[in-house]
Formats: structure tokens, C-alpha cells, sequence
């Protein structure tokens, strides 16, 4: 944006204008030029604040986020780490910068700050036009862009993912200098050249995180953001609306069997008891195998059903106005004591909301 859609030729060039704070530190922001540009991954806590200064946070789906920083790491461990045990560190919050849970919520709670933005990764892709004038208009320089449109359009071509990757590829020299200072022993970068972008998709969490893992990170997100309103745009676009909206969108086939139900009326143990007699009684394993045979369409929308064995089982809490009914489907709808109900309701969400208050007000 600043430099009127010209891409940099080389790492170094993008230098001259942006600093890694946390690498190189205050060293080279005398040499920037105006207008500064200072990446850092510094936790909202210990980042230096300013009011005339301008901070742009970028979040992104944390299941993402733990399998490109799995990438990252092993790229410059000489210890590599699996990613059963990246996914565990990440969720306990001791990788390097610790909790990004708290990160974001920290961030968050700064939205209306005039001199915060908050910037969705996930909508970077999907409308990268719309974002750029997002931050445009944060920079002051919307209307710049909007009378040159060409600019805007070198903006476009040169923010791929290709072209990024090609500028931030980093001489491990630039490791080099700061290892003394910031950087563990143990972390020598293996190769003579660091890329800071791989392959800058979503999704890409689906091909490797296990059920398991996911599961874990689904729970924690939830317990992390309740009190959050998740169908907000910023937030809905990364937990939850568009699994959500695809659930509701979903066209049932012959061989769907939906459990169906108002939370806490006893779903989870409806299926298991329509597990146990399409198995035949014989009983899950692990909650692998329990998870192979259904999914709970709400939470994982409905790609997640391809994997499913057949007859496909269904869990939801969709209510029947929002169900696309087929008469060649199945449905199992459980209903209980509202008085329990509500019981059961109560504990369950006050096991992931910090407090009783924010119940009232959601």
C-alpha cells in the first residue's frame, strides 16, 4: 500500500521499511523508513503501547496456526517435535510466545480502540480486495486506493501467496545476528534459507490434526471464547458460522440417521445406544472409532460426513425450523423434563463461561 503496489525485489529490500522487532530489536528502527512498519508476535501484555501508534492484530483459526507453526519449528529445531506434542505444548500455551488464547482475547477486547484493527486471516482470503481497503482506511490512505485503481490492483497481484513467499524468504544470516541475544541454542536453523510463509491456505488443519486433536482444540476453543459472540463476523468466520452454515445447507441423503434434540436432553447418549445396535452391541474401542461412525453436524458442518461409515449418523441441535427435512431420511428427536433440561443446561455452560453474568447477558 505504502509503496504504490510495487513489489520488493528481495528480503532485503522489504527490510528497509519493515523491522522484525522481536528478532532484531531496537537496532535497526532508526534506519526505517516513515512510516514504520514493525512485525512482532510480542503478547498484547508486554507490547510497547502508544496511543498515536496504530496496531494491526491478525488472528487466525488456531488449528491452523498449531499445524503451520509445527512446520515452522522443525524447520529451525534440530530436535523436531511431533505434532501430537506441538498440538499439546500449544494448548498448554508454552510454545514460544505462549498462550495464544489469551493472546487473542487480550487483542479482542481492544477491537473499538481507534488505534486497533483487527484483521481475520481467513477473510484476507477469501476477499483479499475488501480487506486491503479494511486496512486502508485504517491507514488513512482509503481514498488514495479508491482513485487509483490500478494500484490497487498491483496490491492484489503482488499480495499472493506466491509472490509473498518469494520476497519473505530470509538469509539464515539474519538468524545470525540475533542469536547471541534472543534466540536458544537449540535453535540453529537446519537449512541456509528461512521461509516465512509455506503454504498460506485454510483448512489445511483437515489433512493433518486427528480426531482427537481437533477435539481438543475445538473444547478448548470453546471453554477460551465463551462469553465471545460467536456470530459476530470477525470471530463466526473462524469458529464456528461456517461449519454452522453448511450444517443448515446440508441436503440429507437415503442412508442419514439424525439424533436430533435441545442441548443437554441426552443426546450424546442416544447415540451411543444407536451405535451399540447398528454394531451390533459391540461396544467402541476408543472415541476414534465412536467418532468414524458419526458426527455432530453443528460443530463440523457437512464436509465432515464424508468420512463417515455407512449408515451415516447424524448428531445435531439445529432446530426443526432450520432442518431441511427428507422424507427418505431418519430421525430420532429426544425430548426430557424442561426442568432438567434447564439443570443440566445451567452447569454445562458455566463450566465454560468465567462467570454466572455472562449467562444473563448472552
Amino acid at each position: 500500500m505504502w509503496n504504490q503496489g510495487k513489489p520488493c525485489k528481495s528480503f532485503n529490500e522489504f527490510k528497509e521499511c519493515a523491522s522484525f522487532l522481536d528478532l532484531e530489536g531496537v537496532r535497526n528502527l532508526e534506519d526505517l523508513k516513515a512510516p514504520r512498519m514493525i512485525m512482532t508476535h510480542i503478547p498484547y501484555e508486554k507490547c510497547p503501547k502508544k496511543e498515536e501508534t496504530k496496531y494491526i492484530y491478525v488472528f487466525r483459526n488456531p488449528k491452523d496456526v498449531i499445524v503451520s507453526y509445527y512446520y515452522f519449528l522443525n524447520g529451525i529445531l534440530e530436535k523436531p517435535l511431533d505434532l501430537d506434542s506441538a498440538s499439546e505444548l500449544f494448548l498448554d500455551g508454552k510454545l514460544i510466545y505462549g498462550d495464544y488464547f489469551k493472546d487473542v482475547k487480550l487483542w479482542y477486547e481492544h477491537r473499538d480502540d481507534p488505534n486497533v484493527l483487527l484483521v481475520v486471516y481467513e477473510e484476507m482470503k477469501e476477499d483479499l480486495e475488501k480487506s486491503v481497503m479494511t486496512i486502508a482506511k485504517f491507514l488513512n490512505i482509503e481514498e488514495a486506493l479508491k482513485e487509483n485503481p490500478e494500484i490497487m490492483k498491483k496490491i492484489i497481484k503482488y499480495s499472493s501467496v506466491e509472490e509473498t513467499k518469494r520476497v519473505l524468504e530470509a538469509d539464515t544470516s539474519l538468524i545470525d545476528k540475533a542469536k547471541g541475544d534472543i534466540l536458544k541454542p537449540e535453535m540453529i536453523p537446519k537449512t541456509a534459507k528461512i521461509s516465512f510463509v509455506r503454504k498460506g491456505i485454510v483448512g489445511d488443519w483437515k489433512t493433518h490434526l486427528s480426531r482427537e486433536q481437533e477435539e481438543r482444540l475445538n473444547e478448548r476453543t470453546e471453554k477460551e471464547f465463551a462469553g465471545i459472540d460467536f456470530y459476530e463476523p470477525k470471530l463466526a468466520r473462524i469458529f464456528g458460522k461456517v461449519q454452522l452454515l453448511s450444517a443448515l445447507s446440508y441436503k440429507p441423503e437415503t442412508s442419514d440417521i439424525f439424533i436430533t434434540c435441545y442441548p443437554k436432553s441426552g443426546l450424546n447418549w442416544t447415540q451411543y445406544i444407536v451405535y451399540l445396535i447398528l454394531n451390533k452391541g459391540n461396544p467402541c474401542k476408543s472415541i476414534e472409532e465412536f467418532t468414524k461412525a458419526s458426527v455432530f453436524i453443528d460443530k463440523y458442518g457437512a464436509d465432515s460426513l464424508k468420512s463417515l461409515s455407512y449408515p451415516t449418523m447424524i448428531k445435531t441441535h439445529i432446530p426443526f425450523s432450520k432442518h431441511s427435512i427428507s422424507k427418505e431420511a431418519k430421525y430420532i428427536y429426544i425430548a426430557r423434563n424442561p426442568k432438567d433440561v434447564a439443570v443440566s443446561y445451567y452447569h454445562y455452560l458455566n463450566k465454560r463461561l468465567e462467570s454466572p453474568i455472562d449467562l444473563m447477558i448472552s
